[in-house]
């Protein structure tokens, strides 16, 4: 099963390289070309990712009313936490208590705006309520690069509370920092592979069940949305 499986990726890879080689002959503008490999992975990760996770084009809310900056790619626990807004366009706002992932895509490395973008989404992202803030919980930060690159300045992306990786589609290498670790790791391999098998590992080691079961999710909702949930549960409220 495990070659059945290495060889189902590698025609995977193969194909998302001829789909990104088409859309850029095709298409010069550069939201364009964004949009369709957004398009590509997010139906990649909706058909490997148990169901219990969503992935959508949007930001993340904490506690403080922040907003991260647009995210390309959230993966997000639907099944325990409604949405917080769902705009016009389909792109979402979720409480980030719900988020085990985000995604960035992006043709070629830019090392100034990754790493502002990271800087931006982290500021917001820990900021949790309750069991939800343990580092642990934490959403990791994948960069799928299509184009190749050599080595990447990953320095400012170096967090031992979340998972981080940059995988180059094109180069068949990626770097990956772990939770719990701050140094990067270089593979050489698939990095559709090393991608799905990273995010899969880091998004379904994070349960609800290990903080608490749907009372607790409530509760953490109502903080946000301005609700009484002592109210009605007749216990304390939102955890702090």
């Amino acid at each position: 099963m495990a070659l059945f499986w290495t060889e189902h990726l590698r025609r995977l890879r193969d194909a998302l390289d001829a789909q990104t080689d088409l859309v850029r002959v095709s298409s010069a503008h550069s939201i364009i070309k964004g949009s369709s490999i957004e398009s590509v992975i997010k139906q990649l990760l909706q058909g490997y990712l148990p169901k219990m996770f969503c992935v959508e084009t949007g930001q993340i809310a904490n506690r403080r009313n922040e907003l991260s900056p647009q995210i390309d790619m959230i993966v997000y626990d639907a099944q325990t936490f409604p949405h917080l807004a769902v705009n016009v366009d389909s792109s979402v706002i979720v409480c980030t208590e719900s988020v085990a992932a985000v995604v960035e895509c992006k043709y070629t490395w830019a090392t100034t705006k990754v790493h502002q973008h990271y800087k931006r989404f982290a500021k917001t992202e820990a900021c949790r309520y309750g069991l939800f803030g343990h580092p642990g919980m934490l959403a990791g930060y994948f960069v799928l690069l299509v184009d190749a690159v050599s080595d990447p300045d990953v320095s400012s992306l170096k967090d031992s509370n979340r998972f981080v990786g940059v995988y180059s589609i094109k180069g068949n290498r990626a770097w990956s920092s772990p939770y719990n670790e701050t140094a990067f790791t270089a593979h050489t391999g698939n990095a559709l592979e090393l991608f799905l098998h990273h995010i899969m590992y880091d998004s379904m080691r994070k349960r609800v069940s290990e903080v608490g079961g749907l009372v607790y999710t409530y509760q953490v909702v109502s903080g946000y949305l301005g609700w009484d949930a002592a109210s009605l549960s007749g216990h304390s409220s939102t955890p702090q």
